[in-house]
């Protein structure tokens, strides 16, 4: 058995990830930057006020990239030990879980992320999102860049709940109602089928991305110790209507990232691409 056929879905999910993260990071670095500059209002800003800040942090993002096959591939994984054991099929519920429990791991990655972005803006366009992340490192250590790291891990499992078991298993739904051919039929519908779970995710996740992102704006952990107190003060400066922050673009994220993503994937799998296609590797037995 060759390479490419050994591994062309991780192959392909690599690719998939890599093309896709021009189009959603600036979505999530929008949706970041309004939340941030909402926990501190004596520092407002507009996001387009500078260009760079649509696509600030995007390194980061860019080193969040191996995750996406790492989860693809932990998932699989863990379905077929599952099935192997209880000796029948997943059903989507089941497969949801197991995909839930691999993805929350990625919080491992995720925080740092998340905290590298923050700090980028913060320092206003005067550090690149990973020089950011080791000032962080430097001031608060370890601790610092794994501030918020329980409520993203559950944010995390639920988003690669939806990413690899929720999208793809609505656009198969949505194909066989909505008749259509070509690839703009197929975007249609891979749009449409990311458009619920992405909402659904978005909208269960509001207090923990509160939670995640009052904490990382302070590493040092001085002025947020707690998520009650992340609540109060995103609640406190921003009146009832705090949920709304940032709600747009996150959904908007979140819907680009899964459409986009299994959509890409797809594509190199069925359609081929240089690095897929038969020989491009050479067989290492």
């Amino acid at each position: 058995m060759s390479f490419v056929e050994r591994y062309q879905d991780g192959i392909a999910s690599s690719l998939a990830s890599g093309t896709n993260v021009f189009f959603w990071h600036p979505f999530y670095a929008c949706s970041v930057f309004q939340r941030s500059q909402a926990l501190n209002p004596s520092t407002q800003l507009k996001f387009l006020a500078d260009k760079r800040n649509i696509y600030r942090g995007l390194s980061a993002s860019i080193l969040l990239l191996p995750w996406y096959p790492l989860m693809d591939s932990a998932s699989t994984s863990l379905y077929k030990t599952i099935e192997k054991n209880i000796q029948r099929p997943l059903s989507e519920r089941e497969r949801f879980v197991a995909s839930f429990a691999a993805g929350a791991f990625s919080a491992v990655a995720a925080t740092p992320h998340a905290v590298a972005v923050i700090a980028s803006q913060k320092s206003n366009n005067q550090r690149g999102a990973l020089r950011s992340l080791l000032h962080v490192y430097k001031e608060a250590g370890v601790k610092g860049i794994y501030r918020g790291l329980v409520p993203t891990m559950v944010s995390s499992g639920l988003y690669y709940s939806c990413l690899l078991t929720s999208t793809p298993f609505i656009k198969k739904e949505v194909v066989t109602r909505i008749p259509g051919e070509g690839k703009t039929h197929e975007i249609a519908c891979m749009l449409l089928a990311a458009a619920l779970p992405a909402t659904f995710f978005v909208t269960c996740t509001i207090p923990l991305d509160w939670i995640a992102v009052a904490k990382q704006n302070d590493p040092s952990g001085k002025v947020c110790k707690s998520a009650r107190q992340a609540l109060s003060m995103a609640y406190s400066k921003n009146g009832k209507g705090f949920w709304r922050i940032g709600l747009i673009s996150n959904i908007f994220a979140s819907i680009v990232d899964m459409a986009g993503y299994n959509f890409l994937k797809e594509f190199y799998l069925e359609k081929g691409h240089p690095f897929l296609e038969e020989g491009s590797i050479k067989n290492d037995g």
